[in-house]
């Protein structure tokens, strides 16, 4: 059996696309492949938690783009030519219909991320003391995914997207150890899909790939192949191949989260710059 886990930045990948068929190819294929039994799914509860903490930050983020792209063009004055004043009006009615597809967009592939996590085949990986006292442990024992920049952060606000980040990703490893003790290390296989290889991968000069990091691949006794995007996971392992479009569509989302977060990190700073200023 093959049992995949897929980190939380794909599912966000997902949501935020911006595709114009709606959805994310390989997401789709991904359902179709779990719903047929081909893989299981595992969905740590982390994970889900991480999913609606995300999206509800976020998302709001992307969309003030389009808001402060909109304040710009109306500020806009070409001077003694009034007649761009229809042409403005034309750009901010297209990016209104912009920003309207993406919230449909968004919501749909939100709600399909959510069915998901629930559907038949998929198996929550619930977050039990154990699997916390295992991570906590794990965190102090400086194993991966920790790394030594984050020994301050654990429990700290300076950071409002890293500070808890560490201990969740320890929480995502010793959850899903937790979930292979039973499992036929003859057998079965863990397919691990994370582009986060700084704390969960290394790489592998002889094979010229990244595979899941020793302090975590000695605790699963199963086979484990681990790969960084959603799209060569499914190629190589269930020879499901998406379209060049799809691919770039991940591509663009990728891009854009990460600016989505720096932004948020630079705002959340400004205001407690601002408040200490005022304390």
């Amino acid at each position: 059996m093959k049992y995949i886990f897929l980190d939380t930045n794909i599912y966000l990948f997902s949501a935020l696309s911006t595709q114009s068929e709606h959805k994310v190819e390989s997401f789709e294929i991904i359902k179709k492949v779990v719903s047929k039994k081909e893989a299981k799914l595992l969905v740590p509860d982390i994970v889900i938690i991480e999913f609606e903490r995300n999206i509800e930050d976020l998302y709001p983020k992307s969309i003030e783009f389009f808001d402060k792209l909109k304040d710009s063009i109306r500020n806009a004055k070409v001077q003694n030519i009034s007649l761009l004043e229809y042409e403005k009006k034309k750009i901010l009615k297209t990016v209104d219909d912009i920003l309207k597809e993406k919230r449909n967009k968004y919501e749909r592939m939100v709600r399909e991320t959510r069915e998901l996590f629930v559907a038949e085949n998929v198996e929550q990986l619930k977050l039990t003391p154990e699997v916390f006292m295992q991570a906590f442990i794990r965190c102090e024992k400086r194993e991966k995914p920790f790394k030594k920049k984050d020994r301050t952060k654990i429990g700290l606000e300076e950071d409002f997207y890293e500070a808890g980040s560490t201990m969740n990703d320890s929480i995502i490893v010793e959850s899903i150890i937790e979930a292979c003790k039973d499992g036929d290390e003859h057998s079965d296989t863990i397919i691990f899909c994370s582009d986060n290889i700084e704390d969960f991968a290394t790489y592998d000069k002889k094979e010229n790939k990244h595979s899941l990091h020793p302090n975590i691949k000695k605790n699963i006794k199963l086979k484990v192949n681990y790969y960084r995007s959603l799209p060569d996971m499914l190629e190589k392992e269930f020879k499901k191949v998406i379209s060049a479009e799809s691919k770039k569509g991940i591509e663009n989302a990728e891009k854009q989260l990460d600016e989505i977060r720096r932004l948020a990190k630079d705002a959340l700073r400004e205001i407690q710059l601002q408040n200490r200023d005022e304390g």
